[in-house]
């Protein structure tokens, strides 16, 4: 994630250790894999299903940790811990939405 967190800035949520999310198209891919549903088509983080809390959280975390896998990442969550947890997934999908100015850098011809 070294290079990653250069480009994305990772939302810290302490979980076994300190692991960051990330909500990069590679994460909505990894979640519409799992679930069949496109995150961009909204996703409501408090309403949805727990496999879909589970799969999104998974999918914000292994561009960090490849080799984690869902059920791994579910071992991680507990009633004491998943409000934070949603509470984190929702900041993960709120900073991962366009603010309506262009980020990308302006390219001149020479």
């Amino acid at each position: 994630m070294e290079e990653l967190s250069k480009v994305v800035p990772g939302i810290p949520i302490m979980l076994d250790k300190e692991r960051h999310m990330v909500l990069s198209l590679n994460a909505m891919i990894q979640f519409r894999d799992a679930t069949g549903h496109d995150i961009l088509k909204g996703f409501d983080s408090s309403g949805g299903t727990i496999e879909e809390t589970r799969a999104l959280l998974w999918a914000c975390l292994i561009d960090e940790d490849p080799e984690l896998t869902q059920e791994q990442v579910g071992a991680l969550v507990t009633i004491q811990n998943y409000m934070v947890i949603s509470e984190a997934l929702a900041q993960a999908l709120t900073v991962s939405q366009p603010t309506g100015k262009s980020q990308s850098k302006k390219v001149t011809r020479r």
